[in-house]
């Protein structure tokens, strides 16, 4: 490999690799008490605007906290599971796929976020 591209290839590959992190951060994050919190998409099989039954039937299928975030229809709707760990989570998105009566199709919410920030006075 030519000296020149092999220095392109290799900064190439660490912009995929931040990238690649950056996203997988976009869907999970890290609460101020240690917990989990992950974003999904998720399409509900009875169109509904109620994001509170939206979010008790979440919660009731996932066995974790779910708080509604959004909705993008009335069959598409955006939701936050609060869990102890990765793993409970990973557990969670399972339990809420396996329900494809309420949920037939469930995703990690990958889209970027604009970064927030809360007043310090």
């Amino acid at each position: 490999m030519i000296p020149g591209r092999r220095r392109l290839f290799s900064s190439f590959a660490a912009a995929t690799v931040a990238a690649t992190a950056t996203l997988g951060a976009c869907a999970q994050a890290t609460a101020p008490d240690g917990s989990v919190v992950v974003r999904l998409l998720v399409k509900i099989a009875q169109p509904s605007d109620d994001g509170a039954a939206i979010a008790a039937a979440a919660a009731r299928e996932a066995g974790v906290t779910v708080r509604y975030a959004a909705a993008t229809s009335f069959v598409w709707h955006s939701l936050n599971l609060e869990c102890r760990d990765a793993a409970q989570c990973d557990a969670a998105i399972a339990r809420l796929r396996a329900a494809k009566a309420s949920f037939p199709v469930v995703e990690r919410d990958e889209r970027k976020r604009a970064a927030t920030s809360s007043p310090t006075h």
